[in-house]
């Protein structure tokens, strides 16, 4: 669901077409409305309070139209577990090529956030990749190790010891590479403090 560039959609209309494909316009209307105030590294955020959906500032048109998707998901399904996941799985089968892979992916990061509920360091990293990804993919690595390594927890020589593995993750979510790296051993495992 790509808006012609000559006439771009508001973030409003978007949510009545989602709320009418998706959700047989059975969801309370909510104003969506962009934001420099979210957490740091949050592409959205729902509001039942005031009934609104909050979207960060700068985000690419399809990057703003799946947030919008998974934030209006939200009203209903607390959570990223499984019915979220068959929330946008039905989405994704509902949805032209292009918007479908968009949803698909959309997925499988929520399937890793699923997993992150149980978080060790290394689930903890991929996550912080992922969402650092969003807003700064295709930057040197130089640029983003100060910000992984801050959303780490780890110390100054757990991170030396695992600067590899995650420089070259960021590789793959950059698309620098086809295939992500192996995950580290298992017995280095560590769980978030």
């Amino acid at each position: 669901m790509v808006s012609d560039p000559a006439k771009p959609m508001k973030l409003d209309e978007f949510f009545r077409q989602f709320n009418a494909k998706y959700f047989e316009s059975r969801l309370p209307i909510f104003s969506v409305e962009y934001t420099e105030d979210l957490r740091k590294y949050s592409m959205g955020h729902l509001d039942c309070d005031n009934k609104r959906i909050l979207i960060r500032k700068g985000l690419c048109d399809s990057q703003q139209q799946i947030t919008l998707l998974h934030e209006m998901i939200h009203i209903r399904i607390k959570g990223h577990g499984v019915d979220f996941q068959a929330k946008l799985d039905h989405c994704a089968k509902n949805s032209c090529s292009g918007f479908r892979e968009e949803i698909l992916s959309e997925l499988q990061r929520v399937k890793d956030l699923d997993r992150f509920d149980c978080m060790d360091r290394y689930t903890w990293i991929e996550g912080q990749l992922t969402l650092l990804a969003t807003e700064k993919s295709g930057r040197p690595w130089a640029e983003i190790k100060p910000c992984i390594f801050e959303a780490s927890r780890l110390t100054a020589p757990e991170f030396a010891e695992m600067e590899e593995w995650i420089s070259a993750l960021w590789d793959f979510f950059c698309g620098l590479t086809g295939r992500p790296p192996p995950a580290p051993a298992a017995g280095k495992k560590k769980d978030i403090p």
